[in-house]
C-alpha cells in the first residue's frame, strides 16, 4: 500500500452550504477520486466552492456493497478517495459503513472530515456497525465502577462508544478486557483530525496500547460476535 492511500469520509451540510468546512474543500480539490451519494447535490456543492476538474461516481445504498471492494483496492493502490454523503455524516443512517469496513479489513487508512463530534468521527471510521450505537460518555474513575459500566453497556446488540482520558486509558482498557474478553472487536482512536491521529480496529487482545497516551480517547466496542 502506498502511504498516501486513504479513504476520506466528508460530511456535508444539511442545507446551508456555508457550513461546509474549508478543510473539506481542500480535500476534495486534492483527491484522486470522488464518490458521492447524490450527484446533483454534490455538483451544487462543487459549483458553490469552485471545485473543478473532478469526475464523480455514485455510491448509494443500492450499490454500496458491490462498490466497496473496488474502492478499497483503489485506496490500497495509493489513491486518495473521498466519499460525500448527500446530507449529514457518511455511515450514520447513510451509506459509508461498507466502504470503511472493506478498507479496515485491509488495514487501510480511513479519515473523516467535517464531523464536529469525536465519538461520531470515531464510529464512522471504525469499521464497526453504525446502524445502531449507544454513547456512554466517560466511564467511572474507579476500576469497580468501570467494570459495572462495561458489563451493563457492552452486552447489547449495538456498537457501544465511550470516551476516556489519557490518565485512565490503560487501566480502562484492562477493565474492558476483563469484561468482554480479548476476542471482542474494538476501535481505539486518539488525536482525531490532528497530526498524530491514531486509529486501530482489531480484536481487543491485538490492540497496541500507547505507552504514554496523550489527550482524550474514543473507544468503540462491537456487539458480541461481530467480526470484520
Amino acid at each position: 500500500m502506498a502511504e498516501s492511500g486513504r479513504l476520506i469520509l466528508i460530511s456535508t451540510p444539511l442545507g446551508n452550504l456555508g457550513e461546509f468546512p474549508s478543510r473539506a474543500v481542500e480535500v476534495l480539490k486534492g483527491a484522486n477520486r470522488i464518490y458521492c451519494e447524490n450527484t446533483p447535490k454534490a455538483l451544487k456543492l462543487f459549483n458553490y466552492f469552485a471545485i473543478e476538474g473532478k469526475g464523480l461516481r455514485v455510491i448509494h445504498e443500492a450499490n454500496e456493497a458491490q462498490s466497496s471492494e473496488r474502492v478499497a483496492l483503489e485506496v490500497a493502490g495509493g489513491a486518495v478517495v473521498a466519499y460525500l454523503s448527500e446530507a449529514g455524516v457518511p455511515g450514520i443512517c447513510d451509506p459509508g459503513f461498507r466502504l470503511v469496513r472493506e478498507c479496515r479489513k485491509r488495514g487501510l487508512r480511513v479519515e473523516a472530515v467535517g464531523v464536529p463530534s469525536a465519538f461520531l468521527n470515531a464510529i464512522v471510521i471504525s469499521g464497526l456497525p453504525t446502524d445502531s450505537f449507544a454513547f456512554g460518555g466517560f466511564p467511572p474513575p474507579k476500576s469497580v465502577g468501570r467494570g459495572k459500566f462495561f458489563a451493563q453497556y457492552c452486552q447489547g446488540e449495538s456498537t457501544f462508544v465511550f470516551y476516556e482520558s489519557c490518565h485512565r486509558l490503560l487501566k480502562s482498557m484492562e477493565d474492558l478486557r476483563s469484561v468482554v474478553g480479548e476476542n471482542r472487536f474494538v476501535c481505539l482512536a486518539g488525536e482525531l483530525t490532528k497530526l498524530h491521529e491514531s486509529v486501530q480496529t482489531a480484536p481487543l487482545g491485538e490492540i497496541k496500547l500507547p505507552a504514554d497516551p496523550k489527550g482524550e480517547w474514543v473507544v468503540c466496542v462491537a456487539k458480541k460476535g461481530y467480526m470484520l
